[in-house]
């Protein structure tokens, strides 16, 4: 019983040993078989064609795309808030006493150009002024200094 038991594992291993020897000669062989055939199939490569810029001939099988500039409106919903520039704010102060008769800025940071009428001031200290000079025009007329 002992001896059919250890006929029976030899011949199993007899077995493999020949299955692996086969595997691997058929594996040796389908190496050198594809290594033939991967250099008939390789086409030769001229310096020239490697020369040859991009855009006009390219040595690949992978599909090129060309760049396109377009635009693309994208909307972006953000929570914050909004403030005024505070380095932008300044303060004009009046030389004369007076009062403000007309202001014609509706609101705090309202945009404002130059030369732009902001206010009308009533004030008796100038309107004296415009008075006296009106009058000596008036008056002295060939006075070149006024």
């Amino acid at each position: 019983m002992k001896i059919s038991f250890i006929k029976f594992i030899a011949s199993c291993l007899l077995l493999l040993l020949s299955a692996c020897n086969d595997d691997k000669k058929a594996e040796h062989s389908q190496h050198t078989g594809a290594d033939t055939m991967t250099n008939k199939a390789l086409p030769t490569v001229q310096l020239e064609t490697l020369l040859k810029p991009t855009n006009q001939f390219v040595i690949s099988s992978i599909p090129v795309t060309a760049l396109k500039k377009d635009e693309v409106v994208t909307e972006i919903d953000a929570v914050g808030t909004i403030e005024y520039d505070t380095k932008m704010i300044g303060n004009i102060s009046a030389r004369i006493n007076g009062r403000i008769e007309n202001l014609y800025v509706r609101y705090r940071y309202q945009l404002i150009k130059k030369g732009q009428k902001i206010m009308d001031i009533y004030s008796p200290e100038m309107l004296t002024a415009q008075e006296n000079l009106l009058f000596i025009l008036k008056n002295d007329a060939g006075n070149a200094s006024l």
